[in-house]
């Protein structure tokens, strides 16, 4: 299956996504007194997330390396010095609700980090992908990686040679890793399959074939 993708559909205008994604069936508490039971089959409960005051969180991605130790990734955008920015954002699920935990970010003035998918084996080995968007650089893949005490960025491929872009990630074991997207080799409007894997110790590109009867704009989400 393939997916037109163009700067357009990107988070500088947005990207659809799902706008709260911290709402799990059974799993959580809810956000008022009442908690709901661990069988809950009723409906879906709201779980409180964490905000920073002038600033719009959106979260993209849920990683869920054991009951009740829950992850939702995704990034933080506002206006600053008339510019917008985009930073990575992580919260954990602390008691009854998420809090958010530091995630660095590679990009400054104006920052331009997003992070689309979370994957984890346990509570010290959690991966969260996306991009880097450098001013009028291509797009870098970023990958961010928590080992129980904090995220750092880990040292990730780009075979792109106009841009990469990380889009969703899963976690088999803790030395078995893909990470998927796009790549952008004949401009930023001309898109194929991206994969990368973890091994345990470094990531590297691997190929993937474009389906046949596509005219340029794949991608795996």
């Amino acid at each position: 299956m393939t997916r037109a993708i163009t700067h357009a559909s990107r988070p500088t205008l947005v990207r659809l996504g799902v706008l709260v994604i911290a709402l799990l069936l059974g799993l959580l508490p809810a956000a008022s007194s009442a908690a709901a039971p661990d069988n809950a089959t009723s409906g879906w409960v709201r779980a409180a997330t964490s905000s920073i005051a002038g600033e719009s969180l959106r979260f993209e991605a849920l990683a869920i390396p054991a009951r009740k130790d829950i992850w939702a990734i995704g990034y933080i955008f506002d206006i600053v010095g008339g510019a917008i920015e985009f930073r990575t954002l992580a919260e954990h699920l602390v008691g009854p609700r998420f809090e958010i935990v530091p995630t660095p970010d590679r990009e400054t003035a104006p920052a331009a980090d997003f992070l689309f998918g979370a994957a984890g084996t346990s509570a010290s080995d959690i991966w969260a992908v996306g991009y880097s968007a450098p001013a009028a650089q291509p797009t870098a893949t970023l990958i961010e990686h928590w080992n129980g005490t904090a995220w750092s960025i880990a040292t990730s491929p780009d075979p792109g040679a106009n841009g990469d872009d990380l889009l969703a990630v899963t976690a088999i074991s803790a030395n078995d890793v893909w990470a998927v997207g796009a790549r952008q080799d004949a401009g930023h409007f001309y898109t194929t399959p991206l994969a990368l894997h973890w091994n345990g110790g470094n990531w590297t590109a691997v190929a993937v074939p474009t389906p046949a009867a596509c005219t340029g704009h794949a991608s795996l989400t």
